[in-house]
C-alpha cells in the first residue's frame, strides 16, 4: 500500500485491466453501538422509574 497525495491510499500495479475492491471497517464500531444501545436502555429504565 502506498500513501498518495499525503492522505490517500494507493496500490502500485502493472499495466492492464484490474479489479480492485477496497474494504474498510471502522475500528470499534460494533462495540460502540452495543455500549450506546445498553446506555439508552438504562437511561430509559431510569426515566420510567421517575
Amino acid at each position: 500500500m502506498l500513501i498518495v497525495n499525503l492522505y490517500f491510499q494507493g496500490v502500485k500495479l502493472d499495466k492492464g485491466n484490474h479489479n480492485i475492491v477496497w474494504k474498510y471497517t471502522t475500528p470499534g464500531l460494533k462495540l460502540g453501538a452495543v455500549i450506546s444501545g445498553i446506555t439508552i436502555l438504562i437511561a430509559a429504565f431510569f426515566i420510567k422509574l421517575n
